[in-house]
Parts: structure tokens; C-alpha cells; sequence
């Protein structure tokens, strides 16, 4: 038997199954969509609430997979008539959390830093995960700076490590 959070199916894309996902996940995917669409997002949390009501007391399965979900929201959405923001629905992942300040420890010197982490960012979207947070900016970078307080080497770096992230985040 499978202990289920909040009666909630756990969602499968690839071998990877996420468990932990919430409101504010569906929150942002679908006002994605919207500003793509360039329209807007009546009812927004009623949406949620439907898809929520859905996923913890009509869905027969224990592991949804994310494509199924995601054609099951967009036929939702053209069926209360916003066909447009069904066509802009992104299917992606609820996001993976990415420790940095973790990766800076077994990696302080930027160089095997930023080859590790491109390492990692690229077996995750090899798996079809393709949402991030990254956490542990601010210590990443101290730990890569080898110091305590902070500077204009530790702001630049931080700025540099932010382009980083954009830049993949983009790709």
C-alpha cells in the first residue's frame, strides 16, 4: 500500500514521480498560459479548485502521468470556454529544488562548480524535468569565495551565477 500526501496521486514523468506539489504550482502554469496567450485569467481560482477536487477525490490512479494530467486540464479549459488558454498550457513538472549551497561544498572553486551544476541541469532535463528552484544562492557563493562577508568579488560572482541560471533555465 502507498501513503499518498493530501490524497493526492503522485504525478510521473519518466521514471522520476513527484508527490509534493501544491496549489501555487498549478497557480503559475496556468497564468503562464495566459500571459502567453496574451488573455486573461477569470476564474483563476476556481480552476485550481477544480483540478484540485479532481486530482484528490474523482482520480481512480496512484500515479498519474504528467501528459495525462495536462490533457485533462487543457479539455477542461476548452469546456468552460478557454480554448486559448488551453492551447498555451505548457505541460511541464512541478519544480525540482536545487540546493546550491550543497553543490558549492562538494565543488568550491567556480570552475568545477558551474561544470557540475550544467552536469546536473542537463541529466534533469535528459529525465523531462524541466522546472527549478535553486536554493542556497547567497552561501553557494560564499563558499565559492571562500569567505564570510560579503563583497563586490561575491556580487559579481552572484551575478554571474545568475546569468548562469537564466541562461540554462532558457536552453
Amino acid at each position: 500500500m502507498i501513503a499518498l500526501k493530501n490524497h493526492r496521486p503522485v504525478l510521473q514523468s519518466g521514471h522520476c514521480v513527484f508527490s509534493d506539489y501544491d496549489r501555487d504550482w498549478f497557480d503559475g502554469i496556468l497564468q503562464e498560459a495566459a500571459d502567453r496567450a496574451g488573455v486573461p485569467l477569470p476564474f483563476r481560482e476556481e480552476i485550481v479548485n477544480a483540478i484540485m477536487l479532481y486530482l484528490e477525490t474523482a482520480c481512480p490512479l496512484n500515479s498519474l502521468p504528467i501528459d495525462y494530467l495536462f490533457r485533462r486540464i487543457r479539455l477542461m479549459l476548452e469546456n468552460v470556454g478557454l480554448t486559448p488558454l488551453a492551447r498555451h498550457l505548457r505541460e511541464q513538472t512541478p519544480p525540482v529544488e536545487i540546493p546550491l549551497d550543497h553543490m558549492a561544498s562538494r565543488a568550491p572553486m567556480p570552475l568545477f562548480f558551474f561544470t557540475a551544476l550544467k552536469t546536473e541541469l542537463d541529466h534533469l532535463k535528459s529525465l523531462g524535468l524541466n522546472t527549478y528552484n535553486f536554493s542556497g544562492k547567497k552561501q553557494c557563493v560564499l563558499a565559492m569565495e571562500g569567505g564570510k562577508r560579503w563583497n563586490r568579488k561575491a556580487q559579481a560572482l552572484l551575478e554571474e551565477l545568475d546569468s548562469f541560471l537564466e541562461q540554462e533555465a532558457s536552453a
